[in-house]
């Protein structure tokens, strides 16, 4: 009995711990009183998390230290909850470098120096590239490794022509041709090889007169070819064209070629020089270029892609024709540089000023995007290149969470350019100062800033990318002091915008219950926050009927708004337009005008994409198209389709009701001709359909491919008899 006894109240105890545990923590207490201890079922919260403590703890651990940066921790509450910010610790580890041996040069082949590389990380340091040694020939033989010389050569039997598709297009009798190398020379064993080459402009091949207008795709790769000429009849060098080829010569790239994605990568070439009348250089063109010193850039430059100088550890001069008193020097006309266009190249490319990498006038990268608050660009800056601030989480090898801490940035009037994604996910970025000079911005340049609140577009804007400030939840006013700028609604989608000014002077904006107003096409490119919806503006061009009014309403217009329940919609209009009104979460009902004369009513792809609690609508008597998932995720309960099909041939795309998970009632015409693919996907509560023709009618309706996927077992009730869904589908 005694040991009976000692278990319970041992196992009371045990119990009575626990609950201090459980109940004294951050997360909150049950019951409403804390002298009674009376539980009312309820749970009240006991504090706000605040991420304010910096714990070093292995739980809390982003990204573990390196060679080259400091390990990263999570912040958290006082409860021990872990949040999304992050902080540094500690110092990085440095390199740890040790001793590697050298390679000798041959005649072809370019050796290096003795040189250190980190036992960690493999960083290389020190490693200095030997060009090759040549051939030394006596009596046409070289003395270290016995090749046969041959002389620089046009001859045809080096080369592969493959006749371009003219598309059916005449030349008359001067054909297009692509060159490529014989297989059988590009093996180094080949005592035929010659170490220059001069492809020819014109050919007589097979009879016919032909110019080599293009190099294919790895036409000369792992060539070893000391020099090489090539014709301006070329206009386009292939993808891996030169892929690991070259001797440590020179390339000249004829006016105007368009280069491909890893035209030269990994090619050996000691210098290159591009033309004028090129205009991009591609992704990857001359990654791991480790043997490239000097670049000629001309002004017909307008973009350098992804990782397309990176690598090139021995780059140490970028010169422009233009501007040839400075050792680097990027082309004047330069729009665009993509994300790691430089990126482990050699240091000395770079110039450095609190925190942000510069290469010439662009500033092409930031030492540590999750510890930098404040930011001013360096004066003379010309562009910020794409996904300079953003911080991609798949590009880390392990799984992290970093987030970019930056809260304000000046601009000088130098700046021109914003990149693709600049500052894309910058939840911590309040404010933008300057920028009087910007010209462009790239799409999604501050997608996700949901901290910002205010944004001013100076007089010099000329465009917006798409999707420009996606999802800026916070961002309420907007400035246009411009006369000329435009852009669709999705460049501010999902921005809650209630306060817009606009130039007087504007060629085609205007300002109308505080909706942007095309008046040019007589679109509402963003909305207001009341949905109170103008039918006209005093600036809208005169329509053909001779009414000065607003005929649609534009993508992403309306998207996101959370403040208004109901909306009418104007007669005047007769197209919403993609994702017009998605996610207004709190929309429950839509009046549509009965009719709009001649035109036909259109909603499309996504129009009132998530409004969760949508339940009424009508639809007009000329409603001629229906878009893909236009009312997917609604909240109907029961949808009446009898006044959409009388337009013999009114479309509906698929997926139209798709996720209506609340839907259980739908009622079809005798007049419906087609139910399409995945129309009620996943609607499982939907148990009848009402359709008001005979079960013979009924079965000559063209059903597309799963279009009650995941649906209930519903019933058809037709006028002469019902259908269970297993008889539909039999």
């Amino acid at each position: 009995m005694r040991k009976i006894k000692s278990k319970v109240l041992l196992l009371m105890a045990t119990i009575l711990l626990s609950s201090i545990f459980i109940f004294s923590g951050c997360g909150g207490n049950f019951g409403g009183s804390t002298g009674g201890g009376n539980y009312n079922g309820g749970y009240t919260p006991s504090h706000t998390h605040s991420y304010d403590k910096e714990v070093v703890a292995d739980q809390y651990l982003c990204v573990p230290v390196s060679c080259t940066t400091p390990a990263y921790y999570y912040k958290s509450c006082s409860c021990g909850k872990k949040g999304e910010y992050t902080f540094s610790y500690g110092e990085p580890l440095g390199h740890n470098y040790v001793d590697k041996p050298g390679l000798e040069p041959t005649c072809i082949d370019s050796g290096y120096t003795e040189y250190k590389e980190c036992s960690r990380c493999e960083h290389i340091i020190d490693q200095i590239y030997i060009a090759p040694l040549w051939h030394e020939y006596v009596d046409g033989v070289c003395t270290r490794c016995d090749h046969v010389k041959t002389t620089s050569t046009t001859d045809l039997k080096y080369f592969n022509f493959t006749l371009i598709d003219n598309k059916g297009t005449p030349l008359e009798h001067d054909d297009e041709y692509e060159i490529s190398l014989k297989n059988e020379y590009i093996n180094e064993l080949y005592n035929e090889v010659p170490e220059e080459i001069v492809i020819p402009s014109r050919i007589n091949y097979e009879y016919n007169m032909g110019t080599v207008t293009s190099i294919a795709d790895n036409g000369f790769a792992s060539y070893r070819i000391k020099d090489i000429t090539i014709p301006d009849s070329v206009k386009s060098i292939g993808m891996n064209a030169f892929i690991h080829a070259g001797l440590n010569a020179t390339i000249t790239v004829p006016s105007g070629v368009n280069l491909c994605y890893r035209s030269f990568y990994g090619s050996q070439f000691k210098s290159v020089i591009l033309n004028d009348g090129i205009e991009e250089i591609p992704n990857e063109c001359f990654y791991n270029c480790t043997n490239l010193s000097n670049v000629t850039m001309p002004d017909s430059v307008k973009y350098i892609g992804d990782k397309a100088f990176a690598g090139c550890k021995n780059l140490k001069n970028i010169t422009n024709p233009s501007r040839a008193d400075k050792i680097i020097t990027l082309s004047n006309n330069l729009s665009r540089v993509a994300k790691n266009a430089f990126s482990d190249s050699n240091p000395e490319l770079y110039d450095e000023k609190d925190g942000v990498l510069y290469v010439d006038t662009w500033a092409v990268g930031v030492k540590d995007k999750t510890t930098l608050e404040k930011v001013e660009i360096k004066d003379g800056t010309v562009g910020l290149s794409d996904e300079l601030f953003y911080i991609n989480n798949n590009d880390y090898l392990q799984e992290t969470n970093l987030k970019c801490s930056i809260k304000s940035v000046y601009l000088p009037s130098s700046v021109k350019y914003i990149g693709y994604s600049a500052f894309a996910d910058c939840e911590r970025l309040i404010r933008v100062d300057g920028g009087i000079g910007l010209l462009y911005f790239s799409d999604y340049a501050f997608e996700n800033c949901t901290s910002l609140t205010s944004i001013v577009l100076y007089e010099k804007v000329k465009s917006l990318g798409s999707y420009t400030f996606y999802g800026c939840k916070q961002l309420t006013s907007l400035s246009i002091m411009g006369d000329e700028l435009m852009f669709g609604g999705e460049s501010f989608a999902y921005c809650p915008i209630s306060s817009i000014s606009v130039n007087p002077n504007h060629v085609q904006f205007c300002v109308e219950n505080n909706c942007l107003i095309d008046y040019g096409n007589g679109t509402i490119v963003i909305g207001n926050r009341t949905g109170i919806i103008p039918d006209a503006c005093e600036h809208v061009l005169t329509c053909e009927n001779g009414m000065r009014s607003i005929a649609k309403i534009g993508e992403y217009a309306f998207s996101g708004r959370v403040t208004f329940s109901s909306i009418n919609i104007p007669e005047s209009i007769f197209i919403i337009d993609e994702y017009a009104f998605a996610d207004c979460k709190n929309l429950e009902t839509v009046v549509l005008p009965t009719s709009t004369g001649d035109n036909k009513y259109r909603i499309n792809e996504g129009a009132f994409y998530k409004c969760s609690k949508l339940k009424n609508i009508n639809f007009p008597d000329n409603l001629y198209e229906i878009g893909y998932q236009a009312f997917a995720y609604s909240g109907f309960t029961s949808i009446d389709l009898t006044n959409i099909c009388h337009q013999k041939n009114m479309y509906m795309a698929g997926q139209v009701f798709a996720y209506c998970e609340n839907l259980e009632e739908v009622t079809i015409t005798l007049e419906q001709r087609y139910l399409p693919a995945l129309t009620f996907n996943e609607c499982s509560k939907l148990t009848k359909i009402n359709y008001l023709g005979t079960i013979e009618q009924w079965n000559k309706i063209t059903k597309y491919n799963q279009w009650d996927y995941r649906t209930a077992d519903y019933i058809v009730y037709c006028s002469d008899g019902n259908l269970t869904k297993e008889e539909v589908n039999a």
